[in-house]
Parts: structure tokens; C-alpha cells; sequence
């Protein structure tokens, strides 16, 4: 019976790790499930929109992506308290485009700047993620706003088209 745990164990670890369900299922039916699983977790509306035509021929960024994704939620669920949480993953242009919006409590501007402050929501991770990936993050809030509060969040990629096939003629 221990072995088995060990073994379940192990597998979750490596889902998490190494989710090859994105792969197997394509990223919008993988996002998909995780906004299903964080509208049971949360308190907060999540509104969400995916590209219809969206397509990412980079492993590493689909899974970047979703990881992304995926902090981004959990930093809503944690920190957030939000009424409504907004997420937009769009190809426009010549680029990827990832739009988070919330209406919660937000972050203090200061707190943004300081990259190597680690209890602010992962952003350093965040930040690091999107680097690695090429990409470029803004990040505002409006927690100093007494009208308005909430967090915004953009992150743009550039377009990654398919890789050429090369064709090769066999000479008679």
C-alpha cells in the first residue's frame, strides 16, 4: 500500500512538474480545466476568453504559459479578494497577448518595482518566467486609488509560427 502512495505521489509531482496533459489535450482544453478547478477553489467570477485561433508551436512557451496562468489564479485566490477576476489570452498581430484584471485590494506600486521582494505574489517568479520566454510583462495597480482597486497585469509575446518542414528529394 505504501508503494502505491509513493507512486501516486511521484505522478502528481511530475504532472506538476512536467504537465504533459498540454501536449496530449492542446493548451486551451488544459487552461480550460484549470479555470473549472480554480471556480471551485475561489470566491471570486472568473471570466475568461481564449483565442479561437490561438496557435503555439513552442513547447516551452505553452508550458510557461500555463504556469503563468496558473500563478496568476493562485495569486487571486491567495491575495487577491476579488470580486471578479478577468483573463485574456489572444494572438494579435505578430504577438501573444495575456491580459489579467481584478478587481481585489491590489499591490502597493512600490512593492511592484522591487523585483527581489519574494512575499508579493511571485512577481519575481512571474517576471522570470516571462523572461525566459522573451516576453515583456507591465504591471499596474490601483491600490492607492480610492475610486478604484485592482490589479492589472499584461504580458506580450512575440508571434512563434511552425517551423518550416524541409523536403528532401531522393535523386534517381
Amino acid at each position: 500500500m505504501r508503494i502505491l502512495n509513493n507512486i501516486k505521489t511521484l505522478r502528481e509531482i511530475t504532472h506538476h512538474l512536467y504537465p504533459e496533459f498540454i501536449h496530449k489535450l492542446g493548451l486551451t482544453v488544459a487552461l480550460n480545466e484549470l479555470y473549472s478547478q480554480v471556480q471551485k477553489q475561489s470566491t471570486f467570477a472568473l471570466h475568461t476568453h481564449i483565442d479561437q485561433h490561438l496557435s503555439i508551436f513552442d513547447r516551452e512557451l505553452e508550458i510557461n504559459l500555463y504556469r503563468i496562468i496558473q500563478e496568476l489564479l493562485n495569486n487571486a485566490i491567495k491575495h487577491s479578494q476579488a470580486d471578479h477576476v478577468n483573463l485574456i489570452l489572444i494572438e494579435e498581430g505578430k504577438q501573444y497577448v495575456l491580459i489579467y484584471d481584478d478587481d481585489g485590494v491590489g499591490i502597493n506600486k512600490d512593492e511592484i518595482c522591487h523585483q527581489n521582494n519574494f512575499s508579493i505574489m511571485g512577481l519575481p517568479g512571474l517576471r522570470g518566467r516571462v523572461a525566459i520566454t522573451s516576453g515583456r510583462i507591465t504591471i499596474d495597480s490601483l491600490k492607492n486609488n480610492a475610486d478604484k482597486k485592482g490589479l492589472h497585469i499584461e504580458i506580450v509575446w512575440p508571434l512563434r509560427t511552425a517551423p518550416e518542414r524541409t523536403v528532401h528529394f531522393k535523386e534517381s
